[in-house]
């Protein structure tokens, strides 16, 4: 298996990244993932990822993060755990940046 694949509505937006490190999942090796957009279900099982501390600074949740890195990658999250530092920070980029001001605000309020 070359490839793990996030089950789950099929989205406009999925992404595929090589990994810097093969990983096993499902018994098997994977050197690259296909990354989804998460669809409300996802958010509401994975938690939103972001955090506003009380001086206003924006953080991140990392729980949040990992969970939906498996949740949209396909990906059970002990095979998360095994993704090198550089393949899970890109992950956990692309993630948060589902949750930006810049995706949120180019929505066109009616």
């Amino acid at each position: 298996m070359s490839a793990a694949k996030a089950e789950g509505p099929k989205l406009a937006e999925a992404m595929t990244f090589k990994l810097r490190k093969p990983i096993k999942a499902h018994g098997e090796d994977v050197t690259e993932t296909i990354l989804r957009e998460p669809t409300p279900l996802d958010i509401a099982a994975g938690g939103y990822p972001m955090v506003v501390h009380q001086d206003g600074s924006i953080g991140f949740d990392s729980g949040s993060v990992h969970r939906l890195i498996s949740r949209l990658t396909g990906l059970p999250p002990t095979s998360v755990e095994q993704m090198s530092r550089v393949d899970y920070l890109v992950h956990f980029n692309v993630v948060t940046g589902f949750f930006t001001a810049d995706e949120i605000g180019s929505a066109d309020p009616t």
